[in-house]
């Protein structure tokens, strides 16, 4: 896959941000900086060939009404996102999935958005030429197959996406997700044409809950199978302080004691983590390569459960050849990386490997070489990656406690008989 790449100029809080979509990205920021809007657009733009691989499977009789049906889907799933563009003012939004194949958003004057798909409509066209075939044949199936993976040639794109939101503790209430799931939800949509009990949350979260359930009727029925990759199980573990286990449709979480603890009693930082480790378990399980984002995976996590979750999402992409995007303030993420890239380093660069995977399991170690990091810092992205010392650099981060030090000593002086 070629590398993809964003552009976006006065988007919410962004005046202007140009970045490439390595194999790993790491987004910080302060709050209300914009890391969470790049992440969510990044994801929007990633799911355009699963959109239009969905459009061609109905039949549409001319090009025109194809087109305006893809169109339609993206600017309601835009709005759904990211609201209205009444207080947006004029933005320009570029997604690059190659050098010469991109596609543009910007606003229209009924606050909505136009989308310029670019050279990408001519290669989508031909593609629903031969779906409108294919509707009409005996082997439709496959051929509508075949044209999804043509699609997402187009697209350089053949990553299924996943958002995992900032919150995650929410799908630990079963109670609340059935309410979202019941009827009685209907009545706060009721004058919406073609309602979904899910629609209620925006469409990051919907997909999530979904991969949650997807990954929850799995874990009831195969979770010992041959196919679950053991590093990440052990991880698992380590992380929970025990294990997840699915019952009646019941979650709980197996101490080690082999005493059983509902999810919804058990602690924060385990109902935080638990649908980020069993999405991805499953998705390593069932061989799906993926792109993932995940917002603030150190969310009530100890720096030490921190640094083995670092070691699990890196040990993901290794199995699946998944790509990952996080949002994070955390400088245990970013230094428990540092060490895997350096074990990766290490790896190749000293004869006896084994000595290297000792101290660091080489299922998690990681290239430097596919991975960016970035901060927001007035609306404006800076590059913290030192390409030289193949790391991320902390120091931006570090700046609070340099502050707290500097409180600290002039309170001391002050405290000795000292001025300001």
């Amino acid at each position: 896959m070629l590398m993809h790449s964003i552009e976006i100029k006065n988007f919410g809080p962004i005046s202007s941000v140009s970045m490439d979509i390595t194999k790993m990205v790491f987004l910080l920021g302060e709050l209300a900086s914009g890391k969470s809007t790049i992440a969510k657009l990044v994801y929007y733009f990633r799911t355009w060939q699963e959109e239009f691989a969905s459009i061609i499977a109905n039949e549409f009789e001319d090009w025109r009404r194809c087109r305006n049906a893809y169109n339609s889907l993206l600017r309601n799933k835009f709005t759904n996102i990211f609201g209205s563009t009444i207080n947006l003012g004029h933005f320009e939004i570029t997604y690059r999935y190659a050098p010469d194949s991109y596609v543009t958003i910007t606003p229209t004057a009924n606050y909505k958005v136009d989308i310029d798909l670019g050279t990408l409509l001519p290669e989508l066209k031909k593609i629903w030429l031969e779906a409108k075939k294919a509707h009409t044949g005996s082997r439709q199936n496959g051929i509508i197959r075949e044209l999804r993976r043509r699609i997402q040639a187009i697209f350089h794109d053949d990553y299924y996406s996943i958002y995992i939101p900032a919150g995650r503790a929410l799908l630990s209430r079963q109670m609340l997700l059935r309410m979202i799931l019941s009827r009685e939800a209907n009545l706060i949509n009721e004058r919406i044409l073609n309602y979904k009990p899910l629609d209620v949350v925006d469409v990051p979260t919907r997909r999530y809950m979904e991969e949650a359930e997807d990954a929850r009727v799995w874990f009831s029925s195969t979770i010992n199978d041959d196919s679950t990759p053991g590093f990440l199980v052990k991880t698992s573990e380590q992380i929970l302080k025990g294990r997840y286990i699915s019952r009646n449709d019941v979650d709980y979480i197996q101490l080690d004691g082999k005493q059983l603890i509902p999810l919804p009693y058990s602690s924060s930082g385990q109902q935080e983590v638990i649908w980020l480790l069993n999405i991805m378990l499953y998705y390593a399980s069932i061989g799906q390569k993926c792109f993932i984002v995940i917002e603030e995976p150190e969310a009530h996590l100890h720096p030490d459960a921190q640094y083995l979750l670092v070691k699990y999402i890196s040990a993901f992409r290794n199995i699946t050849e998944s790509e990952v995007l996080i949002t994070t303030h955390s400088p245990y993420i970013l230094s428990s990386c540092n060490n895997l890239f350096y074990a990766e380093k290490c790896g190749r660069d000293i004869d006896g490997k084994d000595s290297v995977h000792s101290v660091i399991p080489k299922e998690c170690w990681a290239s430097a070489d596919d991975v960016s990091a970035y901060i927001m810092d007035k609306s404006v992205m800076k590059n913290i990656k030192d390409d030289k010392l193949a790391m991320i650099e902390i120091a931006e981060l570090d700046k609070v406690a340099s502050e707290q030090d500097d409180e600290y000593e002039t309170l001391l002086r002050l405290s000795r008989g000292g001025e300001l």
